[in-house]
């Protein structure tokens, strides 16, 4: 890995349709950001566990875990990574998941989107240090301190 790749910030693209995940990763990678892609949740929660990432994109509507129950669960586990989260939907006009995106409180793009402000979004937030560190601390370090 060159150093300019180890200084790229990751961005995680959470999206089944694979060719707009595949636009999103390649836009993202032109923009200068190290991006990941996957189809669902589950695979989602498999990759945090690998690499910290700055920002999530996340589409809602997936098979296995979708993108409701996957935030909800992010916000269980991960609340300051769950405050990362741009969603990314075409189904933002659902009774049930506008509901949803305002309970949010994260940013939304209607697909299609405007990719400039996409990208400008996601910088936003990849800019921000209010929720770093975002891996889980060890409890047993946090008991030895007074």
């Amino acid at each position: 890995m060159t150093s300019r790749e180890a200084d790229r910030l990751h961005v995680l693209v959470v999206d089944d349709d694979e060719q707009v995940r595949g636009t999103l990763v390649k836009l993202l990678d032109q923009e200068g950001f190290a991006p990941h892609g996957v189809a669902n949740g589950m695979e989602a929660f498999a990759a945090i566990e690998t690499t910290d990432f700055r920002v999530i994109l996340l589409d809602i509507r997936m098979p296995r875990l979708g993108g409701m129950a996957f935030f909800q669960q992010l916000e269980e586990r991960l609340p300051k990574l769950a405050g990362r989260v741009i969603f990314v939907t075409a189904f933002a006009h659902s009774a049930e998941i506008a509901g949803f995106l305002r309970h949010s409180g994260q940013p939304v793009f209607e697909k299609p989107y405007d990719t400039d402000r996409l990208m400008e979004a996601v910088r936003v937030v990849a800019s921000r240090r209010d929720s770093f560190p975002l891996a889980v601390e060890d409890d047993s370090a946090s008991e030895a301190s007074p």
